[in-house]
Formats: C-alpha cells, structure tokens, sequence
C-alpha cells in the first residue's frame, strides 16, 4: 500500500485494507468494499507511452504511470470488471495487471497491490 496523491482516505483507514481479500470467481467478484453479482471481465491493453506535448487521454491520466510508478513501461494490462446484474454492461472497477501474481487497484489516492493466495 503506498499514498501517491491526495484524497478523503486517511492512513489509518486505508491501512484496513491490508490482509484482506478480493475474489474473482466466474459468477461473482468480490472487493473489500462490495460484491458484484454477474460480474464479466475484460483485459484491455492501454498504451501509456506519452509523447512530449500530447496530452494524455482519460484512461492514460487512470493508471500508475501517469503518478510516476514504473513509468518506463509503455503498455499496461488492466482488469476490468463490468456490472451486467441489469442487462446492461457497464465498468464497475479496474486494477493494473504488474504480473502473473500481482495487481494494483487504486482507491482514493492509494495503489492497493494484492497477492495471488494459492488455493
């Protein structure tokens, strides 16, 4: 867990987060902050190599790199969770992919880096 700007959440309770668990299952997802029922994923690959003077797009502002963690990378994989529980698809969350066992959510000024449990 790291601050990397700011916002409402304070130290004391983004550090709760810690040593709790997010679930990805095919019927349900579920956060520390909610449960979504009839969840669908996606993996979008968002390219974050930025040229001197263009302004980056709205979902290049939304990952670490933009706040200058490991900015040298030039493509990201993001997760993406969509709520359907209405017949409607519409994004619910996204975290950053970083590797086969680790991801980055970003909650209120705070990277959150979550660990693959073994079963």
């Amino acid at each position: 867990m790291k601050k990397y700007r700011g916002g409402l959440t304070e130290e004391s309770d983004a550090k709760k987060f810690i040593g709790k668990f997010i679930t990805v299952y095919k019927h349900e997802y579920v956060s520390v902050i909610s449960t979504l029922k009839s969840p669908k994923y996606k993996i979008n690959e968002v390219n974050v190599s930025i040229e001197e003077g263009i302004v980056p797009s709205a979902l290049q502002r939304q990952v670490s790199t933009f706040y200058g963690y490991k900015i040298e990378r030039k493509k990201i994989l993001l997760f993406e969770i969509y709520d359907t529980s209405d017949g409607e698809e519409s994004k619910y969350s996204h975290c950053e992919v970083l590797d086969n066992d680790t991801l980055l959510f970003s909650y209120d000024g705070w990277w959150i880096f979550t660990k693959r449990q073994s079963k």
